[in-house]
């Protein structure tokens, strides 16, 4: 297994509220190599931890 370097170009995301929830599996994911911002897939909004008293 070799290193793999990957990149995100922030200036091609859509950062608006209107756009759906994405994410980047980068575990155990080793084909990643480059530029990765077109390979972000929908995913559900994660549940926030309430604090506790």
């Amino acid at each position: 297994m070799s290193p793999q370097i990957f990149w995100i170009k922030l200036d091609e995301l859509n950062f608006d509220s209107n756009q759906p929830v994405q994410k980047l599996t980068i575990h155990e994911n080793y084909s990643l190599m480059g530029d990765v911002s077109k390979e972000f897939k929908p995913n559900k909004m994660f549940d926030f931890l309430k604090p506790e008293d």
